[in-house]
């Protein structure tokens, strides 16, 4: 990608489309893997890192390196960060997945991005409350059906 002009890829990947094995991951992802004890929490972390190593791989198209030699970290703030022997490669990432798919962005670094996936459905007006601004729950006033305000 080239940085005189910007431009954002992303990949969205369902869970079924990732391997069953697990020798697309680099080593320091294998250890981290081994680390998650709860199944659900292996599989979101192995859909989400199968995600991004194709939306980097996309971005770097035709140079791109093959899965296993990318990593996928999460920097100090918790952001992924792409990797590749040793360094960091210039690329701004973000990532999200829920209920077995995943998504990821990926740009060149002088922008900030942001993707996020949530399931559509019905939430309690404390949800409201919490995750929206006032200008946003004022928006949703007029908004009476509970399907029409869980897809808003």
């Amino acid at each position: 990608m080239s940085s005189a002009t910007t431009t954002v890829r992303y990949w969205s990947c369902p869970a079924s489309d990732v391997p069953a094995h697990d020798e697309w991951l680099a080593p320091f992802e294998r250890d981290t893997l081994r680390r998650f004890r709860a199944p659900k929490r292996r599989a979101d972390w192995r859909l989400g890192r199968f995600t991004a190593k194709r939306a980097v791989a996309m971005a770097l198209a035709p140079d791109a390196p093959p899965p296993r030699s990318i990593e996928i970290r999460a920097a100090a703030s918790g952001a992924p960060e792409a990797w590749r022997e040793g360094r960091r490669m210039p690329l701004r990432m973000s990532l999200s997945h829920s209920a077995g798919l995943a998504i990821c962005a990926v740009s060149t670094p002088e922008w900030r991005l942001g993707c996020d996936l949530e399931r559509i459905e019905p939430r309690a007006p404390v949800f409201e409350r919490d995750f929206f601004t006032d200008r946003e729950q004022r928006w949703l006033a007029p908004v009476t059906s509970a399907d029409a305000r869980a897809a808003w």
